[in-house]
């Protein structure tokens, strides 16, 4: 997997237009040559890294100007959702990209690079792994980056693929939090829940179907969900999206001139809204 990658990650940086060239090589797995004169070596890891390595090369290569980019292997990764602490090694390569690891897999036979982040919760060192979606490969950037991070602090010339930072977006922040909801919900045995306002009991297997009426009250909070977005029922997902933005931007805690506490509330609303809006049609 690791040769079909690389010759794939290869003709995808030869198209760039700040790259002259790219090298396939041993150690590292790539060389690209940039029009500026800069060089930058690609390390592709197919097993675990060690972290006195990382910061070894490092080291060395910006000595001498070189730029340093990492890639790990999906196979290398905890599951989409998992909590734990990772190795040293994986948030060093994290910080060294950007806050987010790159990762490269094969899917449906074909090469792929996507996104992986790995978010801090709580006080305890833990963090949750969030995945991204598959990344366009139409950008090379070369910085220089001071972390602070005792695990990799100096000084480093690297580079990476200049993506946007998927898990600051809101609309991804929302959609993971309504996943989350409907797990606990799930996993909450003896009851079932269809909307903010309603809840009723299971059997004692269950399976037992939503009471009678549930159905005309899930209806009646979907239109009240449109209804606060100023919208009609037959809106189409861009326009919920669009409607949505618009007004959370004029309501939100951080920019609004409400008293704090109304713009939570406004700003829940409309989230709750909107969330509820895509469950229904599985959005």
């Amino acid at each position: 997997m690791k040769e079909t990658l690389k010759a794939w990650l290869k003709a995808k940086l030869d198209e760039l237009v700040n790259v002259q060239i790219s090298v396939g090589a041993d150690q590292p797995d790539l060389i690209v040559h940039l029009w500026s004169g800069v060089k930058i070596h690609v390390t592709l890891f197919d097993q675990p890294g060690k972290l006195r390595n990382i910061k070894r090369g490092l080291a060395e290569l910006g000595a001498v100007g070189v730029g340093s980019m990492f890639l790990v292997g999906a196979h290398l990764l905890p599951k989409d959702g998992a909590k734990l602490i990772p190795e040293e090694w994986l948030l060093a390569v994290q910080v060294l990209s950007g806050d987010r690891v790159y990762a490269y897999r094969i899917k449906d036979r074909a090469p792929q690079i996507i996104q992986a982040h790995f978010e801090p919760i709580g006080g305890n060192n833990q963090f949750e792994v969030q995945y991204g979606p598959a990344v366009n490969i139409d950008r090379l950037r070369f910085l220089r980056i001071s972390p602070k991070y005792r695990f990799i602090k100096g000084d480093w010339m690297v580079a990476d693929l200049d993506q946007p930072a998927f898990w600051k977006a809101t609309d991804y922040r929302n959609s993971r939090a309504w996943q989350e909801q409907q797990q606990r919900q799930q996993s909450s045995s003896g009851w079932y829940t269809y909307s903010a306002y309603q809840t009723w009991a299971s059997d004692d297997n269950g399976s037992s179907p939503p009471p009678q009426g549930a159905a005309n009250t899930i209806r009646a909070h979907l239109d009240q969900s449109y209804a606060l977005l100023g919208l009609k029922p037959d809106a189409s997902r861009e326009t919920v999206k669009a409607a949505f933005r618009r007004l959370a931007l004029s309501v939100h805690p951080d920019v609004s001139s409400l008293p704090k506490d109304e713009a939570e509330r406004r700003f829940k609303a409309l989230t709750e809204a909107y969330e509820y809006i895509k469950a229904a049609h599985n959005w």
